[in-house]
């Protein structure tokens, strides 16, 4: 089978624990959630291009599709020290542009949250997330371009609701 890979799970002595099913499309992006219990990569089938779970012991997990175009790349994946929200560092080779997609999921179903494009003059050299989040749970991503220039960007979860009833309000 041609295009097809696995990986393989070591202990911290280098002895092979696990070996994954072989997987068609598998890419050489792996990131090992903080909370350990999966691991994330790219496989970049004939026709979509996703991102895949596996479990450590190598079996998959689940998966959800990338909202970008086949000839995109996928640079790397990078989770938050709080294993909540997964990035995704992409060259967009239809806009010339490379895009930071920010995914995080509710009972197994992944969700787009924000995408940061940036132009083909700001090449990203570095993206690292800030474990120096308040009790606020505040997230916080820097992102340092080539040319030098730096960006922080921070997020907190924030539900807006009321206790009020309007009187089209058939939910009570």
């Amino acid at each position: 089978m041609e295009g097809v890979r696995m990986f393989k799970v070591f202990d911290r002595d280098g002895n092979l624990q696990y070996t994954s099913e072989k997987q068609p499309g598998l890419e050489a992006n792996l990131s090992w959630r903080p909370s350990g219990n999966l691991i994330a990569a790219t496989q970049k089938l004939t026709d979509k291009y996703i991102v895949s779970f596996f479990e450590k012991n190598g079996l998959k997990h689940g998966e959800f599709t990338i909202p970008l175009e086949l000839t995109a790349v996928v640079e790397d994946l990078y989770w938050s020290f709080d294993s909540e929200i997964l990035a995704l560092l992409c060259n967009d080779n239809t806009t010339y542009t490379q895009k930071v997609l920010l995914f995080t999921s509710s009972n197994y179903h992944w969700y787009l949250k924000q995408t940061l494009t940036f132009n083909g003059q700001q090449k990203i050299g570095k993206i690292m997330w800030d474990n120096d989040f308040d009790i606020a749970n505040n997230k916080k991503m820097h992102i340092l371009l080539k040319t030098g220039e730096h960006y922080a960007y921070s997020w907190i979860w924030n539900i807006d609701n009321s206790k009020g009833k309007s009187d089209c309000d058939d939910a009570a």
